[in-house]
């Protein structure tokens, strides 16, 4: 399984979604972070993909998603230096008690790649929680959390559950998956009547349910690379098939905006959006992304 795949299977287990046991919601954890940096005391810096806590526990759980089988042992040895006062003062966590809480390190990644990822991990106190597609397994170390790691091994998905796209890409995705994403988002802006928008607008749109945990707390994070996947969609958008429809403002180089507005009038409005889901499709498969993909750029009330 991909890292975003793996990355939406965890967030579903807190957002709630069609299919998925929402066993971390019902732990009361909290997403603090999806790619937030933070550093230590010693000035190293950590990066967990998911920051969460729940209080009502006294549990903060730093996910490690592993799409492949290698292990960076530097960031291992980062993750296990995570101390509470560094939660508390460096990663702003709402920590009471700082001797009472607790810290779990979980790994996750697919079932095909949990044996090789538990032995290279076997002399460090982590969690390995490994998953595949319908079912997890627990190996390594108890958690820190045990009502959750029984609820982790007993948790069923329902193989036809719908996708899960909580994040829908991240900076690895591929730009044709990207603006899969964006140009809806897009449309969007244009039938709410907005004349301008920033990257942090289609990011509102795309990744609304994370989007406050992926903000910068100080010492960085992954959405900017986010934006400039975002980026990189809208200038081959104004440079190519929607030159009529988007530009990049001169005076403002952090906003693009709308060189129309749709027509007050149903049939002209239908038209118009009907144009814009052929050009969007059009670059897509520019980009890429085939030939037969069809993207939903508007509903039946629009």
């Amino acid at each position: 399984m991909t890292h975003l795949e793996l990355l939406n299977a965890i967030l579903a287990l807190r957002f709630e979604q069609p299919g998925w046991p929402p066993i971390l919601k019902q732990g009361g954890y909290q997403v603090h972070g999806v790619g937030v940096a933070f550093k230590l005391a010693d000035g190293r810096e950590v990066v967990p993909d998911v920051l969460m806590s729940s209080i009502e526990r006294g549990v903060t759980l730093l996910v490690e998603i592993k799409g492949g089988g290698s292990i960076s042992h530097d960031q291992a040895g980062r993750l296990e230096a995570v101390t509470v006062e560094d939660l508390r003062d460096r990663a702003y966590l709402p920590i009471s008690d700082i001797t009472a809480e607790k810290i779990g390190v979980v790994f996750v990644c697919g079932e095909d790649q949990a044996e090789g990822i538990g032995e290279a991990l076997s002399d460090r106190a982590f969690t390995v929680v490994s998953f595949d597609g319908t079912s997890f397994k627990v190996r390594g170390a108890y958690l820190a959390d045990t009502p959750l790691q029984e609820a982790w091994v007993s948790a069923k998905v329902d193989p036809n559950a719908p996708p899960v796209q909580i994040i829908p890409f991240d900076k690895e995705s591929a730009l044709p998956a990207v603006a899969r994403h964006v140009l809806p988002a897009l449309v969007s802006i244009l039938v709410r009547g907005v004349a301008q928008f920033g990257l942090d607008d289609l990011l509102q749109e795309t990744h609304a349910t994370c989007l406050e945990a992926m903000q910068s707390t100080g010492s960085g994070s992954e959405l900017g690379e986010l934006r400039h996947r975002i980026r990189d969609v809208l200038r081959q958008a104004v440079g190519n098939e929607l030159s009529d429809v988007l530009e990049h403002l001169p005076t403002n180089p952090a906003q693009w905006g709308f060189r129309i507005s749709l027509p007050a009038e149903q049939k002209g409005k239908t038209r118009m959006l009907q144009s814009l889901q052929k050009k969007a499709s059009d670059l897509v498969e520019r980009l890429g992304g085939g030939a037969s993909l069809q993207l939903e750029l508007f509903s039946e009330r629009d």
